[in-house]
């Protein structure tokens, strides 16, 4: 497909009608029990912490940015909520000295308590990041 054979109005439509298919498809289920364990957070003050590779990264910035501010401008009253791929130094460092698959676990050994509730985000993402990484390492092996 040539950028010209895009018609907007259409692909639209069409981008609409398959994400209207997958939220009726989708098991709410799990949804409201991380909504729940996620208010209780709030409420509580435990600490939140969320993750995510690429796209998924910007999306765990973007919620903690929300949730840490947008759910309540009342000074000092937002979910305690940290993004573990918004500190590229972080990132790097601990990519470099103890590898990529390490570089949400080593921060939550450090930040991260018993009482914290940890989500990631698009855990499916992370496994197929992972699975992609090993796959790479028997090839060139």
């Amino acid at each position: 497909m040539k950028p010209a054979d895009i018609k907007p109005r259409a692909y639209f439509a069409g981008y609409a009608e398959r994400l209207n298919k997958v939220l009726n498809e989708a098991p709410w289920q799990p949804i409201e029990a991380l909504a729940r364990e996620m208010l209780d957070c709030w409420k509580s003050g435990r600490q939140l912490f969320l993750c995510g590779n690429g796209g998924s990264a910007g999306n765990a910035m973007h919620l903690a940015n929300d949730m840490l501010y947008g759910i309540s401008k009342k000074l000092g009253s937002g979910l305690k909520v940290h993004a573990l791929p918004s500190n590229t130094s972080v990132l790097t460092c601990l990519g470099n000295d103890c590898g990529y698959d390490q570089i949400f676990a080593m921060q939550l050994a450090v930040q991260a308590s018993m009482a914290t509730f940890w989500s990631c985000c698009l855990a499916a993402a992370i496994r197929r990041t992972s699975s992609r990484r090993s796959s790479r390492r028997k090839r060139w092996a």
